[in-house]
Formats: structure tokens, C-alpha cells, sequence
């Protein structure tokens, strides 16, 4: 098969192959000798709210100025009220909190709120899967701060021994007794 080398060829020769494929069929019509029955009329769907999105942006904005004793009282707070928009906002304040494990909790309660049911969950779901995924992120760099941290003061303590052992050489060179100046040595 040989290539073609111009582009403006590459166009009509799609626009035939477009050409050659056959539309679909069209589906059966019905039958008209028996009357049509009316549908049952279905009952009109329960109307979603809307989460209060304005209302979560402005909680989480207002996370980062409290103190952690605050912030424990909200959680303790939001852990006895019932709802998805409760439980979004309980994780928030927990990675907000940034103590030992909380990331952790966070990830979990976003994780319940996930695979929590009905048409507030649905409109909140990306919310929490945003959340979370951030969280992940963010605990793995702050593992990754640790283990470097760690490393660091490694580093700083073999410095300060080899610096130590350094200094116990210079004070064992100082402490030696001089070479007596003598004469040269003649050949």
C-alpha cells in the first residue's frame, strides 16, 4: 500500500468511506388495530437539593483561621448532627486539624460519604472524591516531609560525630610533643 504524500487528498478519500457505510435501519412502527393504552402517570420526581455550596466553600475558608481546640468543639458538634453536608464538613475539620491520624479520618469519613445513597449524596459525591484524593495527596506529602526530616537530623548527628571525632584527633595532635628541630641530613 503506498502512502499518500498530499493531505489534500486525505479528505475526500474520508468523506467516501463515510459515504459507504449504510444508515441504520429505522425502528418498527406499531401496529394500529388495537387501541394504544395511557401510560400510568408517573408520579412527578422528588425534587434534589441542591446542596449549599456557597455555605461549604465558606465553612472550609473559615477552618483555616480557627484554633484547635475550636475546631474540636465543631467536630464534636457536627458529629451528632445527621447528613452528608455534616459529615463533609466533620472530615474538613479534621484535615484541618493536622494532627496524628486525622488526614486519616478525614480520607475515612469522605470514604463513607462516597458510598452514602440518595440524590444529596449523588450532588455531593464529586465533592467528597475531590476531597479525598486531596487528603491522600497531602498525607503522602507529609510522609514524605517526615521521612526527609528524618533524614536530615541523620545527616546532622553523623556531622556532629564526625565533627567530634575531628576535634578528639586535633586535641590528640596538639597533645603529641614536637619534633626536635635537628639538622639536615647530609648525603
Amino acid at each position: 500500500m503506498t502512502r499518500l504524500k498530499r493531505p489534500e487528498y486525505l479528505l475526500p478519500l474520508l468523506l467516501l468511506l463515510g459515504a459507504c457505510v449504510s444508515p441504520p435501519a429505522a425502528p418498527p412502527q406499531p401496529v394500529a388495530s388495537a387501541p394504544a393504552k395511557a401510560a400510568p402517570v408517573a408520579s412527578a420526581p422528588a425534587a434534589v437539593i441542591a446542596p449549599d455550596w456557597a455555605g461549604l466553600f465558606a465553612y472550609a475558608a473559615s477552618l483555616h483561621a480557627r484554633p484547635a481546640a475550636e475546631l474540636n468543639r465543631d467536630i464534636a458538634r457536627l458529629a451528632s448532627e445527621p447528613g452528608e453536608i455534616a459529615l463533609i464538613q466533620r472530615a474538613m475539620a479534621y484535615a484541618q486539624l493536622r494532627g496524628n491520624g486525622d488526614l486519616g479520618r478525614a480520607i475515612g469519613l469522605l470514604d463513607t460519604a462516597q458510598r452514602l445513597t440518595g440524590p444529596r449524596a449523588e450532588a455531593l459525591r464529586p465533592l467528597a472524591q475531590w476531597l479525598s484524593a486531596q487528603y491522600a495527596e497531602q498525607r503522602r506529602l507529609d510522609g514524605e516531609a517526615d521521612k526527609l526530616s528524618q533524614q536530615l537530623k541523620d545527616a546532622q548527628r553523623r556531622a556532629n560525630d564526625l565533627n567530634d571525632k575531628l576535634n578528639a584527633l586535633k586535641a590528640i595532635e596538639h597533645g603529641l610533643p614536637m619534633k626536635p628541630a635537628g639538622k639536615a641530613a647530609t648525603p
